[in-house]
């Protein structure tokens, strides 16, 4: 009896599977058929919705090397590849120096047209790369960029391009005050040079002999009574024809005091304890005449100065080239961070004070 059961479960058990398999099997090809049907109707909806495509041949152009001055044209064939029409809706530059002009903005299917696209290289010199963006509405890419580049001649070269001075002393008969550039128009371009021009009074320019319209060279002289500080002036060499009406040469220079601190500020650190800190600052006098320092003074009661007295010299050390200060911090007398200055008055009155800047840090209790 319980092997007539066992049999009866058997055979239950094996339909079962087999009914799983038969929906499984059906449900799979039902799914196959699914797909098919939908990739049939995505190729039909997409055989309805025609769609423009902008091809450009070649979306770059090198104009290898152009004159300064010149107008550098091309034009860049663009096709209508799609099977829908191309509508160019804008050309766009990227700066006022190109423009550019297509010859049609509607193009049917298989349809060609040209962008004529104009550079002007006035102004421009060396290595240049300029371009062109293209509006459509081909929906894949609905911008485009074309590309012009090459090196622009320019019609004046000078050498060197700009006048760094070294490090001038006020005053002083300084070595580097004078330099030297020259200029020289391409072959074949139409510009002349003109005179050359100092643009401040603190310049001297002198054009050595042996020039021509074509070829100078020119000496620069800055003054050394300048104060002391940044100078920064230029040259200007007029043009005659060409793209410019002038030739601006950049001159830079630092003009120094006589009188020099070392170093120009003085920190004390971190302010610990109450004994009186003590550090020297030296005063470098840079001219051949000698110099006094008439009196030093402190807007903080924490913090005095006075000048060490030298060998061969007196007090105020005029006798000498350099000169020491020692500069006293009173940790008692410091109530919050210590920032004070020192004010140096000397004997040369053509130089303003000096200034010595004193910072510490008071820690917290």
């Amino acid at each position: 009896m319980e092997a007539k059961n066992r049999s009866k479960t058997s055979r239950y058990e094996s339909s079962e599977r087999c009914l799983i398999s038969f929906v499984l099997h059906t449900l799979a090809r039902a799914l196959l058929i699914g797909l098919v049907v939908l990739g049939s109707f995505a190729s039909d909806a997409s055989a309805s919705n025609p769609q423009p495509r902008l091809l450009v041949d070649s979306a770059v152009y090198n104009f290898g090397i152009a004159r300064q001055g010149d107008k550098v044209t091309t034009a860049f064939k663009i096709k209508n590849a799609g099977d829908s029409n191309l509508i160019i809706q804008r050309v766009v530059p990227a700066c006022g120096c190109t423009t550019s002009t297509p010859s049609k903005d509607k193009l049917a299917p298989g349809e060609s047209t040209d962008i004529t696209v104009i550079f002007d290289t006035a102004g421009f010199t060396g290595e240049k790369l300029k371009t062109v963006r293209i509006f459509s509405n081909d929906p894949d890419q609905p911008s485009t960029i074309l590309t012009i580049q090459g090196t622009i001649e320019p019609d004046v070269t000078v050498e060197p391009a700009r006048l760094l001075f070294p490090e001038i002393v006020r005053g002083e008969a300084a070595v580097g005050a004078t330099q030297e550039f020259s200029v020289s128009v391409r072959n074949g371009s139409p510009v002349k040079l003109g005179t050359p021009l100092a643009s401040s009074a603190n310049l001297t320019v002198t054009e050595m002999p042996g020039g021509t319209n074509t070829t100078k060279r020119i000496s620069v002289t800055i003054s050394p009574s300048l104060p002391p500080g940044e100078f920064r002036e230029r040259v200007v060499i007029p043009l005659e024809r060409g793209s410019s009406s002038a030739l601006n040469v950049p001159v830079v220079a630092t003009i120094k005091g006589t009188l020099e601190l070392k170093p120009i500020a003085l920190s004390f650190g971190v302010l610990e304890g109450d004994k009186p800190i003590q550090k020297v600052v030296r005063l470098d006098n840079r001219s051949t005449s000698p110099v006094a320092i008439e009196s030093i003074s402190s807007d903080n009661v924490a913090v005095t100065a006075f000048v060490r007295p030298g060998e061969n010299r007196g007090d105020r050390g005029q006798d000498s080239k350099h000169h020491e200060i020692v500069v006293t911090v009173n940790p008692e007398k410091v109530g919050s961070d210590l920032k004070a200055n020192i004010t140096i008055k000397t004997s040369r009155k053509s130089e303003p004070a000096l200034v010595l800047g004193v910072y510490g840090i008071r820690p917290v209790s």
